[in-house]
């Protein structure tokens, strides 16, 4: 049996026809090229992308779940008004979120699903701030404004602790800090807990009980120390409200 040579397959393989048209090849190549752009321009990630951004602008930032048994938080009535945070709070499903900004001295912020306004046939109050799919409520005008720098900031996509802890700020109640929450709550006694510079706790519990079970980091999107175990407390859950920043009452 003749065996083809190297130099005939490579002449015959030149010779050949595509197996598909010119113009046909373009356009698949075309769509492959695009097809991904258009279809995240028209489904962005919902709220990842918009919590990623708060992430970085934040120095604590809590999830809650709601829970629509209970009356709205006082968070809401500061920020919404009685009615409006009443007929949101009841429309609400899933996790809401609060933060507090790298600043230290703008207060608190309130972040809610913009679907939720939409929802519960409530106008988003002037003044409020998008971020992509969230809605976020300042304290006061200046407040805003010391937001809209750090959001309008290009960051890298965070990765390692952060990366995991958006996750679980999405799908549960959960903390977020960084060292300058912790340097504010602590103040110089800071500088001696290298160890928990930037931090990520899952929060739940039963009744009296807390449990939290976590991760820590001695640097901000570096890696972190393996999970802690899962530790108890008999300080009662938070709830939807916000955990004490305060060292002397801080769980």
């Amino acid at each position: 049996m003749v065996q083809p040579s190297v130099a005939g397959l490579a002449g015959r393989l030149r010779r050949s026809s595509p197996p598909f048209p010119a113009a046909l090849t373009a356009t698949v190549t075309a769509l492959l090229l695009l097809a991904p752009g258009l279809w995240l321009g028209h489904h962005p990630r919902p709220q990842a992308q918009g919590l990623e951004r708060i992430l970085g602008a934040a120095a604590l930032l809590q999830s809650f779940p709601a829970d629509a048994r209970r009356p709205a938080p006082g968070l809401w009535v500061q920020r919404l008004g009685p009615d409006a945070s009443r007929r949101l709070w009841k429309r609400q499903r899933g996790n809401w979120w609060q933060f507090w900004g790298r600043h230290g001295d703008e207060g608190l912020y309130l972040v809610l699903p913009a679907d939720s306004f939409r929802a519960a046939a409530v106008e988003v109050p002037a003044g409020s701030l998008r971020v992509d799919d969230l809605v976020v409520l300042a304290p006061d005008p200046l407040a805003a404004g010391l937001l809209k720098e750090p959001l309008a900031l290009k960051r890298r996509q965070p990765r390692g602790l952060e990366q995991r802890c958006v996750g679980e700020l999405q799908s549960q109640q959960a903390v977020y800090w960084t060292d300058t929450a912790l340097g504010q709550m602590l103040g110089p006694l800071s500088s001696l807990l290298q160890s928990f510079q930037q931090g990520c706790l899952q929060l739940g519990g039963q009744g009296a009980t807390l449990s939290w079970q976590g991760e820590t980091s001695s640097a901000p999107g570096l890696g972190s120390r393996q999970p802690a175990p899962w530790a108890r407390s008999n300080h009662p859950p938070p709830g939807g409200e916000p955990v004490a920043r305060d060292s002397r009452r801080a769980a």
